[in-house]
């Protein structure tokens, strides 16, 4: 998937990361300039990692994705690994860790399973 993909509902959010191996959620505000620079910062690393899964969600227009993804701060991001949560990032967004993150995520979907 490219680029990044605005969410209108919760139901659809939680059916997209039940899909995705990899899916990252930005959550921001209107009117609040850390949440656009957020935005931005995550729409340039959708074009870094075309293989990730992205959306962000303008929780102005879905506060009920506040409650149900646990999002106190914004701007928030929140990676998804294989349907469960790996990383989450509220107010300040650690881009290097971020990216360090995405990098070993991406490592572990390329790697062939491990039978038990």
């Amino acid at each position: 998937m490219i680029g990044v993909r605005t969410v209108h509902s919760v139901r659809e959010m939680e059916q997209a990361v039940l899909r995705a191996d990899i899916l990252a959620i930005c959550f921001t505000r209107r009117n609040d300039a850390p949440s656009e620079t957020a935005l931005r910062r995550m729409e340039r690393l959708g074009l870094k990692y075309p293989e990730i899964a992205w959306f962000h969600i303008d929780l102005d227009l879905l506060p009920a994705a506040a409650s149900r993804y646990l999002v106190f701060n914004v701007p928030a991001i929140l990676v998804y690994f294989r349907g469960k949560p790996a990383v989450k990032h509220q107010g300040y967004i650690d881009v290097p860790r971020l990216t360090q993150a995405l990098e070993d995520m991406l490592s572990d979907a390329a790697a062939p399973p491990v039978d038990d």
